[in-house]
Formats: C-alpha cells, sequence, structure tokens
C-alpha cells in the first residue's frame, strides 16, 4: 500500500461507508482503510478478518495506524453485496428487508462452519465479493 492521500481524514469523516461501529473508504481498486472511533473495537475487528482471512475466507489485511481521532486497518476491498441505499434500510425503523440472499449465505455458513469460523454479526450488510466468492466484510461484533 502506498502513502495515504492527504484528504483521506477528510473522506473518513464526510463520504466513507458507514456501518454500526466502522467507516470504509477504498483508497483505489485493491486496498481500502477501516476507521473507527474506539482503539479496541479495532483491535477486535481487525484480529478477527485476520483470522478469517488466514482461512482464505475475508479480505486480506494489511497495518495497523491512526489517522486524527481513527483507529484504522489497512484491508483489501471487496465488493459490498448491498448498496449503500439497501444498506441504509437495514438501520430504518421499519420491516426488516427481505433481499433474499439467504442460499448464498447458507453457503458460506456451511464452509465458514467446516473451517472452525463462526461468524457472529451474519446479515446481508455485512457481505462482500472477493475474487468471485462471497466472504465476510464487517467484524466489529466477534
Amino acid at each position: 500500500m502506498n502513502a495515504l492521500p492527504i484528504d483521506v481524514l477528510d473522506q473518513i469523516e464526510t463520504t466513507g461507508w458507514k456501518g454500526a461501529q466502522c467507516r470504509f473508504v477504498a483508497l483505489d481498486d485493491v486496498w481500502g482503510i477501516k476507521a473507527y472511533r474506539v482503539e479496541y473495537r479495532r483491535d477486535k475487528a481487525y484480529e478477527g478478518q485476520k483470522k478469517f482471512y488466514e482461512e482464505f475466507e475475508a479480505p486480506r489485511v494489511g497495518e495497523t495506524f491512526e489517522i486524527g481521532p481513527w483507529y484504522c486497518y489497512s484491508t483489501e476491498v471487496a465488493i459490498p453485496l448491498l448498496d449503500e441505499e439497501e444498506l441504509a434500510t437495514l438501520y430504518d425503523d421499519g420491516p426488516f428487508p427481505e433481499f433474499n440472499y439467504d442460499d448464498e449465505i447458507w453457503e458460506v455458513r456451511e464452509r465458514l462452519e467446516e473451517k472452525g469460523l463462526y461468524y457472529v454479526d451474519d446479515h446481508e450488510g455485512n457481505y462482500g465479493w472477493l475474487n468471485g466468492r462471497l466472504v465476510p466484510i464487517d467484524f466489529d461484533c466477534g
């Protein structure tokens, strides 16, 4: 990964993908940054993703570092299963949306369990495509 662009802090705070605990900014087509407000959450997510990556079940992870008030780590870019608009509906007060990815996610669950891996925060908003495979992409809960 090359040196960070100067506007990364601004991107994290304004335009990055927003999850419940994390922001994500793609630096290019290969690498991005996950940013957390709490160091402990960053560390737990980093270790969880690293464990899954070692079994080829998550994007690669790079280094941990800080940018301003954010605790970050670099990670390989995956294509989220849901786009930002669909993801936003997961956090609405309305009924839980139906995205119909149950079969694909069930296959991933079985594949993970065969390797002794258990994914805690298991919903469509936390999966993405990486090299043609569906893998978990959010690790702040386990």
